[in-house]
């Protein structure tokens, strides 16, 4: 028996260790090659496209919820979590590893779903570098594609590598900026370079990527094959808008006086910010690449209208884009993961939220004129009949205030409900009596349930950010009645470019001395 006991463990090790060999080994087509993926356009284009899932649309982040300080400082929070803390200035938290946040190498560990699962600022921004450099020191292996597709391929990387640096500055502070590829006998340990150093680097690798990136992709002879297929990747546009905002960054008095000068505005900087700027205006303005939305079609800049449509206009200049987003959520049947996250953030319980985290910021609110293009003024606060009615359109486009309805069927937005929160929390003084629709489609609540195909959008450049980013520049290189060089706009016309859409009054400028 102990014979047969033996014999019955014996002959699985038998076959096992006879049968290991010929397991494991592989035959020569199973092996990939550097030229199986480097070789062809195709291949290459797949393998650089990871970096662009690795795009942050802010929509996505917070854990359960979306972090709308980054948006525009519309909001408040109403409970004890990372956007309060954020708004009384403790912004360690953006960094540290317990934390679900934008900066955070965890970000999204948890809660990405499908092609929307990205790994924040930190980690996925080494990762785009390290895949960008790869790109680059790769390129002569491109043996079956033509230089124009050879030059889309540098030119994209280069890109991703100034961008993904220019994000981690924004949250770290000046930082070594890595253009190589280490090997693991490489020594890794790289100067940490200024914010300004920084800055330069960035700026340029955009400098070699415009030239190699197109208008528009229809017009490349890879995007010519499918008319379309391409909306969403990085063009000549995209690269001047990130110049012009990295250069303006560079400008500002906070990053200037931390770079070991005064705490004002670097002109330098400003001109050069204005430069770009105006390079990618005359793409609106002369070329018709670019252009505002009819205020008609506003909300297309930040959700579609319920018909599964990815949300990309003529006034995208970079976005990430959300392509399927659609799943069922646990407890939440036939219900997307972000359409839970939008309606959790924004929605009260009698509208079909779990739980509403943010209420819009009451100083934010108060930043809005009335529609005659005249100042709010505080003591309207006070009187339902001036603070919510005459207001600049975009007031009422993002924000919902007492008795409006959020669909055909919704429930009234109940002014007490907010009361109640705002009122009872003393570590959010400018939380309001309101609530913000600005990201919510017309009919997501928990009665006419119109959200199945809704997709939501922050984009992170769209023409307005350029038109205002150049409008400071300039006001502060050539005064507000000032143009960039050969521009033919002056800060003010770029300023009125965005206030006319809305159907807004224009501003008048007002002569100013020219800045030492």
């Amino acid at each position: 028996m102990r014979t047969i006991r033996t014999l019955f463990y014996i002959f699985p090790l038998v076959f096992l260790f006879s049968s290991c060999h010929e397991y494991l080994d592989k035959t020569p087509e199973a092996e990939v090659t550097d030229m199986d993926v480097f070789g062809t356009y195709p291949s290459f284009q797949g393998y650089l496209d990871h970096n662009y899932a690795l795009l942050i649309d802010l929509c996505t982040y917070g854990g359960g919820h979306p972090f709308t300080m980054f948006w525009g400082g519309e909001s408040a929070s109403l409970y004890n979590d990372l956007s309060q803390r954020y708004n009384r200035g403790d912004f360690w938290r953006l960094v540290t590893p317990q934390t679900y946040s934008y900066y955070n190498s965890n970000s999204m560990g948890r809660y990405g779903v499908g092609i929307d699962r990205v790994a924040g600022i930190w980690s996925g921004g080494w990762n785009g570098i390290r895949r960008s450099n790869e790109t680059l020191k790769n390129l002569d292996l491109m043996v079956g594609g033509s230089q124009e597709e050879k030059d889309l391929i540098k030119g994209q990387a280069l890109f991703f590598r100034a961008f993904f640096h220019g994000q981690i500055i924004k949250g770290f502070g000046g930082m070594m900026y890595v253009d190589t590829v280490f090997s693991p006998s490489d020594d890794m340990k790289l100067p940490r370079l200024s914010y300004h150093e920084s800055v330069e680097k960035i700026v340029a690798d955009l400098d070699k990527a415009i030239p190699l990136l197109p208008k528009d992709w229809d017009d490349t002879g890879p995007g010519s094959q499918r008319i379309g297929a391409n909306t969403g990747r990085i063009t000549k546009g995209a690269a001047l808008a990130y110049k012009q905002e990295t250069l303006l960054y560079a400008a500002s008095p906070l990053m200037n006086g931390f770079s070991g000068n005064a705490f004002e505005y670097n002109i330098d900087y400003a001109k050069r910010s204005a430069e770009a700027g105006w390079e990618v205006l005359k793409l609106a303005e002369v070329d018709g690449i670019y252009g505002l939305n009819t205020w008609a079609d506003y909300s297309r800049n930040f959700h579609n209208s319920n018909d599964g449509s990815v949300v990309y206009s003529k006034e995208t200049i970079l976005a990430r884009l959300h392509y399927k987003i659609y799943t069922n959520y646990p407890g939440v049947p036939s219900s997307s993961h972000l359409v839970v996250n939008m309606r959790r953030t924004y929605l009260p319980r009698y509208l079909g939220g779990v739980r509403q985290h943010h209420t819009a910021n009451q100083l934010y609110m108060d930043k809005f004129e009335m529609s005659d293009g005249t100042k709010y003024m505080v003591e309207y606060d006070y009187d339902d009949n001036k603070r919510w009615v005459n207001r600049d359109p975009r007031f009422d486009y993002t924000f919902a205030v007492d008795r409006e309805k959020l669909g055909n069927n919704a429930r009234s937005v109940n002014n007490g409900h907010f009361a109640a929160h705002a009122d009872a929390r003393p570590a959010n003084l400018h939380a309001s009596h309101a609530m913000i629709q600005k990201y919510l489609c017309w009919g997501m609540n928990s009665r006419d349930r119109q959200e199945r195909l809704y997709r939501p959008s922050t984009p992170i450049l769209r023409l307005p950010d350029v038109y205002l980013m150049y409008a400071e520049a300039v006001t502060v290189a050539y005064v507000a009645d000032g143009k960039a060089p050969g521009a033919t706009l002056t800060a003010v016309d770029a300023v009125n470019r965005v206030r006319t859409r809305a159907g807004m009054p224009v501003c008048a400028a007002t002569p100013s001395p020219v800045p030492a």
